[in-house]
């Protein structure tokens, strides 16, 4: 696998709130997550650094048994529990953090992360709140994740249409993140990829200010370039988002699940 991310704090905002971060836990594993905090005097950046940090070192310890011989082993069902417990983990964190500093609300995170097993034949993946998981290959771009925002809560009551909900003034009101409750629930799944897949697709983990930035087609025109490497790809990209845009923080990791 080929990984490049990237943060850029955007054209408009004093503070990038967005982190990334990236491991690989065994010779055939890779956990990747982008977390976008949010909350003022700086609490976003606290929560969503601590959030980050706390997942990928939970998900690292709760499949340390699940390792033999430097491979991770792992059912559906183990991966989908382990993301899940991670997420609640860091929520823990952050409400207790919250109490640290005597904030009773507003310092909390979203968080998308993916779990990469056997060189990309089975990737297992969590989201709570408006940072995005995509799949990318020379027929489609996929959003794989779904928004916990007002706006796809109209889409799905059919309140909305998608050319209204991309222009809607209430896209950024999310409805679910780390840290707003004292319990959370991410969605998780694990899909599998063919051998044939794995040769072409790429895995995107983004913030809303990437995906509020960048179209679909544009963000497939440039992650299927074979002439850019995945660092330039990465760069271009972001590069694109702060042209069209660039009122928000904006993170990207480019996952080539056949690179080198």
């Amino acid at each position: 696998m080929k990984v490049f991310g990237k943060s850029d704090i955007g054209n408009v905002r004093k503070a990038n709130e967005d982190v990334f971060g990236t491991k690989l836990i065994a010779d055939n594993a890779l956990i990747a997550v982008v977390c976008d905090g949010m909350g003022g005097l700086d609490l976003g950046d606290v929560a969503s650094e601590l959030a980050m940090r706390t997942f990928i070192e939970t998900v690292e310890r709760l499949c340390a048994s699940h390792i033999k011989k430097r491979r991770l082993s792992l059912s559906d069902t183990e991966a989908d529990l382990i993301l899940q417990n991670a997420v609640t983990v860091a929520n823990n964190r952050i409400i207790a953090k919250q109490e640290e500093l005597d904030v009773s609300e507003g310092m909390g995170t979203t968080l998308v992360a993916a779990l990469i097993v056997d060189g990309g034949k089975r990737i297992s993946w969590a989201n709570i709140g408006d940072s995005r998981l995509y799949t990318v290959d020379s027929r489609d771009i996929l959003q794989v994740s779904k928004d916990h925002s007002y706006v796809q809560y109209m889409l799905d009551q059919g309140k909305l249409t998608l050319e209204e909900a991309k222009k809607s003034k209430k896209k950024n009101l999310i409805t679910k993140a780390i840290g707003i409750d004292v319990t959370c629930s991410p969605d998780t799944d694990t899909f599998p990829l063919s051998s044939d897949e794995v040769k072409e697709t790429k895995i995107l983990l983004c913030s809303d200010g990437f995906s509020n930035s960048v179209s679909e087609e544009e963000c497939m025109a440039i992650t299927m370039n074979p002439s850019l490497s995945t660092e330039q790809k990465v760069n271009s990209l972001i590069e694109l988002a702060k042209k069209n845009d660039g009122s928000d923080n904006i993170t990207l990791i480019m996952i080539d699940l056949n690179g080198d």
